[in-house]
């Protein structure tokens, strides 16, 4: 579902996904959040009962909790706004504990010469911030740490109950491999 929509109140959605041929999914995110969110909800991947009897894998934004609140770190805005080495700290702190971690990246956000549309500055803030080093962020997370796909921790997930903790690097646009692979080459 865009934009980590799913809510407790929408969470008839998850069926509409598996009607729809999904067995996995990353569209909850366990903090609260201006728009969607799911605080309080699972923060490690898990399964969701459909309806009809079968299970979908739910792979949820990474989140850690700072002073008493759950935050994400590690995708999207996050990944452009905080410092690597906080993100390396969480990272290491979650495969420590054996939280499989969620990377999720969107091709805007490691294009500092994307086209700026006119917008509030709170927006504007959230549209842009961290441009300029998110890819060079990306590129140290790729050679810090060892990276598998979402299906893969689908896999894991789905066929048995112990997860090794890795990281795990999710395009929620399968655009982006194309983007990537021609825009910096």
């Amino acid at each position: 579902a865009p934009g980590f929509s799913i809510t407790r109140e929408t969470s008839w959605a998850f069926d509409v996904l598996g009607e729809s041929g999904l067995t996995y999914d990353s569209s909850v995110f366990p903090a609260a959040r201006g728009h969607g969110g799911m605080p309080g909800g699972h923060p490690t991947p898990y399964l969701v009962a459909l309806a009809d009897r079968t299970d979908l894998v739910e792979l949820p934004i990474t989140t850690t909790k700072i002073l008493g609140r759950r935050i994400a770190y590690c995708g999207g805005g996050y990944l452009r706004l905080f410092p690597l080495r906080f993100i390396v700290r969480e990272i290491r702190k979650a495969n420590r504990a054996g939280i499989s971690v969620i990377l999720y990246i969107h091709p805007r956000d490691i294009d500092p010469d994307q086209a700026r549309i006119p917008m509030s500055s709170a927006r504007r803030f959230k549209s842009y911030v961290g441009l300029r080093k998110a890819y060079a962020t990306l590129d140290a997370l790729l050679q810090e740490f060892s990276f598998g796909r979402a299906d893969q921790l689908f896999r894991s997930v789905a066929h048995t109950s112990s997860l090794q903790s890795h990281c795990y690097l999710f395009f929620p646009l399968l655009l982006f491999l194309f983007y990537f692979l021609f825009s910096f080459s």
